[in-house]
């Protein structure tokens, strides 16, 4: 807890993270990306809000759209997963997930759905559940 603190309470280090996730260095890449599967695998309201508010998603928006790594697609699926899996945790009465919008005002689930036509079941199957579990496509 208090490693993801450390990291989530300085927008600064976010910010150097996220850098890192998208520059051209596959393997610093990954290995950034590794830092926010651990933060969101916490699924703390608190530290999922922060991420969200840092401006991750359109870090995950750009992996998505741009990158052919497998392996880090992944890992932001596993990203989502947490995030969703938090708001889920958070629904309202209503039964809606406070993420869903965030994910669908940042291009994300345009990209989940591509996804389940890709070639790779690693990739394909997860996007596939996820629009499943969350209805991420109705309205």
């Amino acid at each position: 807890r208090a490693q993801v603190e450390a990291l989530t309470n300085h927008a600064k280090i976010l910010s150097v993270v996220k850098e890192k996730v998208l520059g051209d260095d596959r393997e610093v890449g990954r290995q950034a990306t590794w830092v926010f599967v651990n933060i969101a695998s916490t699924r703390q309201e608190d530290v999922i809000w922060t991420l969200v508010k840092s401006g991750l998603l359109a870090s995950c928006e750009y992996v998505l759209r741009l990158r052919d790594d497998e392996k880090i697609i992944s890992l932001w699926i596993l990203i989502l997963r947490d995030i969703l899996n938090t708001g889920k945790s958070l629904e309202m009465s209503d039964g809606y997930n406070p993420f869903i919008l965030a994910l669908k005002e940042a291009g994300i689930v345009a990209h989940l759905e591509a996804l389940q036509h890709c070639p790779e079941a690693e990739l394909s199957a997860p996007a596939s559940d996820m629009i499943k579990k969350y209805r991420l496509l109705e309205d």
